[in-house]
C-alpha cells in the first residue's frame, strides 16, 4: 500500500475509532441522564367501584337499579373519552353477573389490556344465592371470618373474570385487588401468597389497592409516596375520596372529597413531586386519584355537598388540565398525566428494577411508619384546609395557592418560585404571617420581609395564631 493510501486508512480508522467511542460514552451519558433526569409524572387516576346491587329477590327491582348505574358508567367513559381521562374500574360480582347476563361485557372493552382504561376487582360482603341477579349480605359478625371471606371470594371471582373471558381475555388479566369488606388480619398471605398456597381461583393478583376495615386505611398517616412492595405484589395507596362527598364515608376516615379538598390533595402530592425533582432524587412514582360509584354518576344524583358530581368531576379535570396535565414546570419535567393503574404498575417495575437499592429503603421506612417527606410541617398543616384559588400576581415567576381552613375560617397561602432568584412576598401580600419553611422551623414576620425560593413557604395570618411556633 502507497504511502498516501496508509495516511487516508489511518485517518479512517481514526475517524471510526472516535465515533465509536463518542457513540459509546454518549450513550452511557445518556442512559445515566435517563436514569437520573428523567422523573416520573405524578399519575392521575379516575377510580370507580361498580358496587352491589339490592340484595332483594326482586329481579325488576335489581335490573332497575343496575340500569342506574350502567348508565353512570356510560357517563364516565364518554366523559374521559373527551377529556383524555383515564379510569381504572373495580368490580364486584353482583355488578359483573348483571352485567354479564344482560349482554353488557363489551361495555368494558376499553378496559381490557391495551386499553386506555383498567378493570379490576372490588368485593363487598356479598355471596350468591340460587337465584339470578340475587346475592346476599353476610352478617357483620362473619366479615372477618377467613371462611366467609374465601366464600366471598369464590362467589365473585368467577363472574368477574366472565367479564374478562367475554371480551377476549382470561382470569390473568383480573390482576388488580382493590380491597374487599370482608376481610381478615393475614388475609394476603392465605390468599396471594401464590407460591405455597392452591385457591378456589386461578387469579393472580400483583397490584394490591386499600383495603377496607382496620388492615388498611384509605387514607393513611401519611402523603408521600403512594405505593410499596409487599411479598408478591405491590401495594397503592389512595390519596383522594370519594368525589362531592364530604361527610365521612366509612370508619376509615375517607374524608373530604368534595373539589376544593381534591385540589388541596392534589397540591399536597405536587409540592413533594415538585421538591424531588428539584433535588435531583430518584424518588418513586407518584399517584393521585379520585373515587366515585356509577350511581352517584346516574342523571339527578346530588352529593353530600349539594352538587351534581358530574359537574364536580368536570371541574376538577379542567382545573387539572388547566394547571398541571401534561403541563411542564421550570425543571422542564412534565408534572402530571392521566394514567390507569396498568401503566402505574409499569412506572413502579421500571424504577424498582433502576433503583433497587433505593426501593429497599422506601419499603424499610414504610414499614417503620416513616415515610420519606421533603415537606413535614407544611403538609401537616395543609390537612384541615382546602383550595380556594391561583392568585393572580402580576408575576409569572411567583406562583400562589389561596387555602382556607375548615376549622377556623383562618386564609393560609402556599407560596413557591418558579426562579433560583428569591422574590418579596411583598409584591402581593401585606400584614404578619406565620411562615412553615419545609425544613420545619417556623417564624413570624411581616409580609414585606418574607422572600420565597424555589422551596415552598406557606403563610398563615398571624393575628390568627395564639401564640409563636
Amino acid at each position: 500500500m502507497s504511502s498516501k493510501g496508509k495516511f487516508l486508512m489511518n485517518i479512517f480508522i481514526f475517524i471510526t475509532i472516535s465515533i465509536l467511542l463518542a457513540f459509546f460514552f454518549g450513550t452511557l451519558h445518556g442512559l445515566s441522564n435517563t436514569r437520573a433526569e428523567k422523573p416520573f409524572p405524578i399519575f392521575v387516576t379516575a377510580m370507580v367501584h361498580l358496587d352491589p346491587l339490592p340484595t332483594v329477590p326482586n329481579i325488576e327491582i335489581i335490573l332497575r337499579e343496575y340500569a342506574r348505574h350502567r348508565d353512570g358508567w356510560l357517563w364516565y367513559l364518554n366523559f374521559a373519552k373527551k377529556t383524555g381521562l383515564r379510569i381504572s374500574a373495580q368490580m364486584t360480582g353482583v355488578y359483573a353477573e348483571a352485567c354479564v347476563l344482560q349482554g353488557h361485557a363489551s361495555d368494558f372493552k376499553l378496559c381490557m389490556p391495551g386499553g386506555p382504561h383498567h378493570l379490576g376487582t372490588h368485593l363487598h360482603a356479598n355471596i350468591k344465592t340460587d337465584l339470578p341477579y340475587v346475592w346476599k349480605t353476610i352478617p357483620k359478625e362473619k366479615y372477618n371470618d377467613p371462611l366467609m371471606v374465601l366464600h366471598v371470594f369464590k362467589d365473585n371471582l368467577p363472574w368477574i373474570n366472565r367479564i374478562f373471558e367475554e371480551n377476549g381475555f382470561s382470569s390473568q388479566d383480573n390482576w388488580f385487588f382493590h380491597g374487599s369488606h370482608a376481610a381478615y388480619q393475614g388475609m394476603e398471605k392465605d390468599l396471594f401468597d401464590y407460591e405455597h398456597k392452591t385457591y378456589p381461583y386461578d387469579n393472580r393478583f400483583v397490584m394490591v389497592g386499600a383495603k377496607r376495615g382496620r388492615l388498611y386505611l384509605y387514607r393513611g398517616p401519611w402523603i408521600g409516596e403512594p405505593h410499596q412492595r409487599k411479598g408478591n405484589y405491590i401495594k397503592i395507596s389512595e390519596v383522594g375520596g370519594i368525589i362531592g362527598e364530604d361527610r365521612e364515608h366509612g370508619p376509615e376516615g375517607m374524608v373530604y372529597g368534595s373539589v376544593p379538598y381534591q385540589k388541596r390533595d392534589f397540591l399536597r402530592v405536587y409540592i413533594e413531586w415538585r421538591e424531588m425533582v428539584r433535588r435531583g432524587d430518584s424518588g418513586p412514582v407518584r399517584h393521585f386519584n379520585w373515587m366515585v360509584h356509577p350511581y352517584q354518576l346516574a342523571k339527578g344524583y346530588i352529593a353530600s355537598d349539594g352538587r351534581s358530581p358530574r359537574e364536580s368531576i368536570k371541574e376538577l379535570v379542567e382545573w387539572l388540565l388547566d394547571n398541571f396535565i401534561e403541563k411542564k414546570d421550570e425543571s422542564g419535567y412534565v408534572i402530571a398525566r392521566f394514567a390507569n393503574v396498568a401503566e402505574i404498575r409499569h412506572a413502579f417495575e421500571t424504577w424498582e428494577s433502576e433503583y433497587p437499592e433505593e426501593a429497599h429503603a422506601l419499603q424499610e421506612a414504610l414499614e417503620r411508619n416513616e415515610p420519606p417527606r421533603y415537606l413535614p410541617v407544611i403538609l401537616d398543616r395543609m390537612e384541615t384546609t382546602y383550595h380556594e384559588k391561583i392568585l393572580n400576581t402580576g408575576n409569572p415567576n411567583l406562583v400562589i395557592h389561596k387555602l382556607r381552613d375548615r376549622n377556623n375560617s383562618n386564609i393560609l397561602y402556599l407560596i413557591w418560585s418558579r426562579i433560583d432568584d428569591l422574590i418579596p412576598v411583598g409584591e402581593v401580600l401585606s400584614g404578619q404571617y406565620l411562615v412553615y419553611h419545609g425544613n420545619g422551623k417556623s417564624e413570624i414576620l411581616d409580609a414585606s420581609d418574607i422572600l420565597v425560593g424555589m422551596e415552598p413557604i406557606l403563610l398563615e395570618r398571624a393575628k390568627s395564631v395564639s401564640r409563636k411556633r
